[in-house]
């Protein structure tokens, strides 16, 4: 059905309300300023009335809320009412949902920042208004704590931190009261809230209906469950759990004062637990329950449904089509891919992907499209939607008939994509990690909110990369859909078939990637490379800018020698038969200088050759002496005295780097005597023993020549200055042994020991 022209009248009549699952996921933060500028209208409200529709070309269904104003902060709507429009909504036996969308029902009050819609609608729905920023629009009221949040942003106090900031943003001018609030709640004493004591299980997922109950118990409950007045409350897993979600009537299977059984509500987050008794008073748990996934309903006339996956492509499951300005992105194609892949392979859904469209848009239209958004822009904020389209072809049998999924165009909106494979940074998104959460949406899994944060996390960091499915919430839950979905409906399309290790993978083009055995290398020396490429390439070609070869074809080059000192470029094309990818790695090799050094050796002297290091860089290097090919222990300067015979060199290392170079050989001959050797005869005596006198010969300048007599004792006797080449002395000493120094310019060179006899 397409909606009536006066939309206005249907709202009075008594409608049963149609709620639908939405999801705040794939967002970036819109500050409070940046929202009251971009919104045209700036209203207090609450919704009163839905009701969904067809466009005209039935290729979209949309939902209108009625909401009654209260206050008007900016715009001038006509009248005490407006109507404001989303996507999705469900008509007949047609549901439509988008991922993310802002969740409304009646009775919902809050903060509505609005623009006009951009969905082309035709009559009296053209000048409906939607939520600018799609879910980040609404700032929804706590109205018994009278506090306020939003899928990021929380405000304790309505007055202080909600009416005053809006004042403040927008000014007084258009500021104008409709009608008094009457949705708070007035506080009252407590006499007796509820108790929670504890619940069980303590950890269990969200959406699964009666599959999975949860028991809490306590106390002052209320005797039973009043619809509208009692309430059993889980966090919201779409705000991170800023807010809470009740329970459906439908969902409470058992009430009394001390214990409540419930199914746990598609939509449920990780956190406290609030039960609501007859009397209106509250309690919370103390402690928090753990949904580790939550699985997408449909909901029809107040029921809830499970929606089955089938064979939509006739071949055992879903065929995604790409747009072709998608497709000419061969970087956001491959990132797509490697999310499908992790998906096909982690749970064996049956998803593929297959040829090319013109169409760009979302559409019932038959084509599981992938595009961008240049057809109609995403709201503010939104990084990526997936909708979902469910046929009933039975009471109770509800399947997927069609999956869209959306991206926003790169370097718009204030995002900018990082297609990967490497790690995300700079400020940028990554694609993968928004396509992955997107797939699990058309899986039919909904957010989670707990920590740390999986893949169907509400909301997405810059820099931050979740491309891992995470066992206990994405594996668990899409392997319960596929299970499930593996099973014939009684009407419609047959079974999804799903895959298996041996057939989840498909060809994809390969990852380029690689890594050097060194990323800093002294001239002249040589690197060896190792292919990391992804998806098994079969060919590859190698550049390297500065080495030796140049180019190779090999997976893993060897032996590439860098010749010149600088800093050089590596590129690597991989490929095989689905395509090619390159990596380039700018200034990846840095090639460092030698140094350079020489040996000079001075004439022989004293015994010895004094070698000399000359070296550039003179300071900052360190040098190793080497005889013969083999390092000289403890010879680490710049000079070495070298006492025997070889060929020596001197290697000499820059420290900050670690190159090195040896020098040429010098070849050593020791041609002059050592000090040693020079006055080892300077003294000859004779006789020695002796009975009478003993005669010292002399061999050098008497002139600075001195002998001196010691005995044993260390006593001097005398000291004599030669006058003659010999010299007698102990004619007269008694029996015994004396020493003879010999002094050479005042140096004793030589001692003699003499026995007397």
């Amino acid at each position: 059905m397409s909606l009536p022209l006066r939309l206005s009248s249907i709202f009075f009549l008594s409608v049963i309300p149609v709620t639908f699952v939405h999801a705040q996921c794939a967002m970036v933060p819109l500050s409070l300023a940046d929202r009251v500028q971009q919104a045209s209208v700036v209203v207090e409200g609450r919704i009163t009335s839905q009701l969904s529709f067809w466009n005209e070309q039935q290729t979209m269904i949309y939902t209108a809320y009625r909401i009654d104003v209260y206050k008007i902060f900016k715009g001038a709507p006509h009248g005490p009412f407006l109507t404001i429009v989303a996507e999705g909504g469900t008509v007949g036996n047609r549901m439509i949902t988008a991922h993310p969308n802002v969740s409304l029902q009646p009775g919902d009050a809050g903060i509505f920042l609005l623009t006009g819609n951009p969905y082309g609608l035709a009559g009296e729905a053209a000048g409906y208004l939607t939520c600018y920023g799609a879910a980040q629009g609404f700032i929804r009221y706590n109205t018994d704590a009278r506090s306020a949040a939003d899928p990021f942003f929380s405000y304790p106090s309505i007055r202080k931190d909600v009416y005053a900031p809006l004042l403040r943003l927008i000014g007084r001018s258009q500021y104008r009261e409709v009608k008094a609030p009457d949705f708070f709640t007035d506080k009252k004493k407590s006499f007796a809230p509820p108790v929670i004591s504890s619940f069980s299980p303590t950890a269990t997922v969200a959406g699964k209906l009666s599959a999975h109950l949860l028991t809490i118990t306590g106390s002052n409950f209320g005797a039973s469950y009043v619809a509208g007045i009692s309430k059993l409350e889980f966090k919201n897993s779409n705000d991170g759990g800023a807010t809470y979600i009740a329970a459906p009537d439908n969902h409470i299977v058992s009430w009394s004062n001390t214990s409540i059984t419930s199914w746990v509500p598609t939509g449920a987050g990780t956190g406290t637990i609030r039960v609501t008794n007859n009397l209106g008073e509250k309690g919370t748990s103390a402690s928090s329950l753990t949904i580790y996934y939550n699985e997408t309903n449909v909901i029809s006339g107040g029921t809830y449904y499970l929606p089955d996956l089938v064979d939509d492509n006739g071949s055992g499951g879903y065929t995604f089509t790409y747009n072709t300005s998608f497709n000419s992105n061969t970087d956001a194609v491959a990132a797509f891919e490697r999310a499908l892949v992790t998906w096909r392979c982690g749970v064996y859904v049956h998803f593929t992907r297959s040829g090319t469209t013109s169409t760009g848009d979302n559409a019932s239209d038959g084509i599981n499209v992938v595009t961008f958004d240049g057809i109609t822009a995403l709201p503010a904020g939104v990084l990526g939607t997936a909708y979902s389209y469910y046929t009933s072809c039975a009471s109770g049998v509800w399947y997927v008939s069609e999956l869209d999924l959306k991206f926003r165009t790169n370097s718009t909106g204030g995002i900018t994509w990082n297609y990967g494979p490497g790690a995300t940074s700079g400020g940028k998104t990554d694609f993968e990690s928004v396509a992955l959460h997107e797939l699990g949406h058309a899986l039919q899994l909904g957010h989670t909110n707990q920590s740390p944060a999986t893949v169907m996390h509400y909301a997405l960091p810059t820099n931050t990369d979740r491309r891992t499915l995470t066992t206990a919430s994405e594996v668990d839950g899409g392997n319960d859909i596929v299970a499930r979905s593996g099973v014939n409906n009684s009407c419609g399309p047959t079974k999804m078939i799903a895959l298996n290790s041996g057939n989840c993978s498909f060809a994809l083009p390969p990852v380029a990637d690689f890594s050097a055995s060194s990323t800093t290398v002294c001239k002249n020396k040589t690197l060896n490379f190792t292919d990391l490429s992804t998806n098994s390439p079969t060919a590859w070609s190698w550049s390297f800018s500065g080495g030796t070869p140049s180019t190779s074809t090999v997976q893993h080059p060897t032996g590439i020698k860098y010749k010149t000192v600088g800093s050089f470029d590596v590129t690597l094309t991989a490929s095989n038969a689905a395509g090619s990818d390159s990596e380039t790695k700018t200034n990846y090799i840095t090639v460092n200088s030698l140094p350079s050094v020489s040996v000079s050796a001075a004439p022989c002297s004293g015994g010895a050759v004094l070698l000399t290091a000359t070296a550039t860089p003179s300071t900052g290097i360190t040098y190793q002496w080497k005889k013969n090919g083999s390092k000289i222990s403890g010879a680490t300067n710049s000079t070495y005295s070298a006492t025997s015979n070889g060929e020596y060199k001197c290697e000499v290392k820059i420290t900050a780097t670690g190159c090195k170079k040896t020098s040429s050989g010098v070849t050593v001959t020791i041609t002059c005597r050592t000090a040693e050797d020079h006055w080892t005869n300077a003294v000859s005596v004779y006789p020695n023993p002796s009975s009478s006198e003993f005669r010292l010969l002399l061999s050098h300048d008497l002139a600075r020549s001195l002998i001196c007599i010691r005995d044993l004792s260390g006593r001097l006797m005398e000291c004599i200055r030669p006058q003659a080449e010999t010299v007698y002395v102990g004619a007269r000493w008694p029996a015994g042994t004396y020493l003879a120094e010999y002094h050479w310019d005042n140096r004793c060179v030589q001692v003699l020991r003499l026995v007397k006899e």
